[in-house]
């Protein structure tokens, strides 16, 4: 049931639309101008005047109505709260706000590896916490990572991508080699746009 928005800085061998499993519609806009309407097709580049736009579910339903090929679309875009950002990675749902479980937005149903950030309530504590699906973990619902950071004292906690994109590596003082921290899903690592690190 989601829009999805995409523009020249994204590589189309990273096409969301392979993982739905569903039925999509593509939009196209170059200069505000609706130039294409793809049904579950993959766009092979996206230049720089160009965005664009990925609907399923609802959100197809929707664009399939009203939007058409010749139409002027613009999109206007806020952040907030408004302030200046140096970097920004986003979650698919709030799991804890101030201390309490948040209802679920979004979820990939069954028990999967799932990775998650957070924070004590004193926000002197950050917490990346990656959860392993392998032969020795049974992975988690969403609804059981928030019973454990509950259970770990977290104050406010958003889940990240998981499945084959949950991946957690670490390099020891002392030494010069990474190292997976988890077994990935699938066995081996997930090419993935962004990440999070911590550096000492």
């Amino acid at each position: 049931d989601r829009l999805h928005m995409y523009d020249s800085k994204w590589n189309p061998a990273n096409w969301v639309g392979d993982s739905l499993g569903a039925s999509y519609t593509t939009v196209v806009v170059q200069n505000e101008k609706v130039t294409q309407i793809l049904r579950n097709q993959k766009v092979q580049q996206i230049p720089n005047d160009t965005y664009v736009l990925l609907a399923h579910g609802a959100a197809e339903t929707w664009v399939n109505q009203h939007v058409h090929v010749g139409d002027t679309l613009r999109i206007n875009m806020t952040v907030y709260p408004q302030r200046d950002i140096f970097a920004a990675v986003d979650g698919s749902t709030m799991l804890l706000r101030n201390g309490q479980k948040t209802p679920i937005s979004y979820e990939i149903k069954g028990n999967l590896a799932r990775t998650a950030v957070g924070y004590s309530f004193d926000k002197r504590y950050l917490y990346l916490i990656t959860v392993e699906k392998s032969g020795s973990s049974a992975g988690m619902t969403l609804a059981q990572l928030q019973d454990f950071l509950m259970f770990k004292g977290l104050c406010d906690a958003v889940n990240l991508d998981g499945g084959g994109s949950t991946t957690m590596v670490s390099r020891n003082l002392g030494t010069f080699t990474y190292k997976n921290a988890v077994t990935p899903q699938y066995g081996t690592q997930r090419a993935v746009p962004n990440g999070l690190a911590v550096f000492s």
